[in-house]
């Protein structure tokens, strides 16, 4: 099976698909897509990787157990710990445009185009929400 059958049968998004497969761009310039292998258990389905300080950022399935499925963000270099950052594709999108806005230090034009090919159209609540934060 590959990456992009696997994603198609979670039934996640297409604009996940494309996300993971690269031809959405992230807006964070250190995530690379495809993810790079820095080892992960599997019931991380990365979708985004930094080298810098390895984490992923990814769909968390549960196989074996009746748990709702979430995104989480896993940090290598600290024993994979895993953090949830998110329960819907929307929430995930919003946290991305919100960790570009913290590096970037405002809206750039490459979360703008991610926004629009994503579907993300509360990217000035988030920037204005940044700003109190």
């Amino acid at each position: 099976m590959t990456f992009k059958a696997a994603l198609e049968a979670l039934a996640l998004p297409d604009t996940l698909l494309a996300c993971a497969e690269g031809r959405i761009s992230p807006p964070i310039f250190t995530l690379d897509t495809p993810a790079q292998w820095y080892g992960f258990p599997p019931a991380l389905i990365a979708l985004w990787s930094s080298g810098s300080r390895p984490f992923y950022i990814g769909y968390w399935k549960h196989w074996f157990i009746d748990r709702e499925p979430c995104f989480v963000k896993m940090y290598v270099a600290c024993g994979h710990m895993t953090v949830e950052i998110a329960r819907t594709h929307a929430q995930l999108m919003g946290v991305l445009a919100m960790m570009s806005i913290g590096v970037e230090d405002g809206v750039t034009p490459e979360l703008e185009q991610f926004a629009q090919a994503v579907g993300l159209d509360w990217l000035p609540a988030l920037e204005a929400q940044s700003l109190k934060t």
